[in-house]
């Protein structure tokens, strides 16, 4: 097979298929959050508590201002920009105690009410392609803290086709 056929044969599922772009967004100081303690503001990292086990790579252990020893819901939000059609979604997470997941306002059938995925070393993997839109999207986690540690680490690794 020739070089020059296979830059054609290349060049014609670019042009059928169009161009597949990655990206993720993860848990760090430009997540916005609300509570327990305050009405909003930047994520702080946190030190992980022995307890926390979850790796996500690239994704920090994050609360609000006040630190995450506080009783009560902590809302993270995150918006992103999707260019071109979602092809693929997987939205991992960990919290330190309950969470529910939003994705553009929609409960994106990915939550904890055990309150134990902090402590295990692979986080909750959940599909959420079907919760994506092309353009601005909004990412909440609702974080309900039952315990004397609170904290929240996600990761949301995106496929889309412009």
């Amino acid at each position: 097979m020739s070089l020059s056929f296979v830059f054609y044969m290349l060049s014609l599922l670019g042009f059928s298929y169009g161009i597949l772009l990655e990206f993720y967004i993860a848990s760090d100081t430009t997540c916005w959050i609300v509570g327990p303690t305050s009405t909003g503001g930047n994520a702080v990292i946190h030190s992980a508590v022995s307890a926390w086990k979850t790796v996500i790579t690239n994704a920090d252990w994050i609360w609000d201002i006040s630190g995450n020893t506080a009783l009560g819901n902590g809302i993270v939000t995150k918006y992103f920009y999707i260019a071109g059609i979602p092809a693929t979604g997987t939205f991992q997470v960990a919290a330190d105690n309950t969470f529910t997941t939003y994705l553009n306002s929609v409960e994106a059938n990915c939550k904890d009410t055990t309150g134990s995925t902090f402590s295990s070393s692979t986080p909750k993997s959940c599909n959420v392609i079907s919760y994506l839109v092309s353009g601005l999207n909004k990412l909440v986690v609702n974080v309900q803290n039952t315990g004397a540690d609170a904290s929240v680490k996600f990761r949301l690794d995106v496929t889309s086709n412009i």
